[in-house]
C-alpha cells in the first residue's frame, strides 16, 4: 500500500507495438495532454477504448531543406502500444495488426488524431497539414509488466476493498 486509499501492484499484459509518423515537433509531445490526444485518436480510429492505447515513446526526425535549414514541421515517430484484452475490445492481435494497417493506409488514423486534437484545442498547423495516408507500420507482439496504482475505498482497518476476504476477516 502506498498511502491512504492508494495502492500499487503490477499487471502483466499482452500488447501490440507499432510506430507511426506524426507531424509534430517533439516539444508539442511534452505535455501529457497531446499524448492523451494521440492515444484517444488512435483508439477511435480502431474502434477501441481509449485506455487500451498508450504512447510509450516519441522520437523526433528533423527534416532539412536543400540549404540545410530545418523545415517548419518535423515528424515525430510515435511508438504506441495497444493492450490486447477482451475488455479493451481486442480479441486477436492478428486482427488488430490488420486493423492498424488499414487505419494507416486508408487515412483514418491521422483523421481521428486530427479531429481529437481539434476537439481538445491542441491541433497544430503541422498536424493539420499532415498527409492522411501512412505507410504500413511494422507491428510487434510483446508481453509487458506494468505498475498500476489504484485509488480504492478501504475497510476500517485500511485493507483495500479489492481484498474482500481480508476485509471480511477483520470483522
Amino acid at each position: 500500500m502506498i498511502s491512504g486509499n492508494t495502492f500499487r501492484h503490477f499487471k502483466a499484459a499482452h500488447v501490440l507495438r507499432f510506430k507511426v509518423p506524426i507531424a509534430l515537433p517533439l516539444e508539442a509531445l511534452v505535455p501529457d495532454r497531446m499524448r492523451l490526444v494521440i492515444a484517444e485518436g488512435v483508439s477511435a480510429s480502431l474502434g477501441l477504448q481509449p485506455s487500451a492505447v498508450g504512447v510509450v515513446e516519441a522520437t523526433i526526425h528533423r527534416r532539412f531543406d536543400i540549404d540545410g535549414r530545418p523545415l517548419a514541421c518535423p515528424t515525430s515517430s510515435i511508438a504506441l502500444e495497444i493492450e490486447a484484452t477482451v475488455s479493451s475490445g481486442v480479441f486477436s492481435t492478428q486482427q488488430l495488426a490488420n486493423d492498424v494497417t488499414t487505419a494507416c493506409t486508408q487515412g483514418s488514423l491521422i483523421v481521428y488524431v486530427q479531429a481529437t486534437a481539434a476537439r481538445n484545442g491542441v491541433l497544430t498547423q503541422c498536424l493539420k497539414d499532415q498527409p492522411e495516408i501512412l505507410s504500413i507500420p511494422i507491428t510487434q507482439e510483446a508481453d509487458v509488466v506494468r505498475p498500476v496504482t489504484k485509488n480504492a475505498a478501504a475497510c476500517d482497518d485500511g485493507t483495500p476493498l479489492d481484498e474482500p476476504i481480508a476485509c471480511w476477516n477483520a470483522y
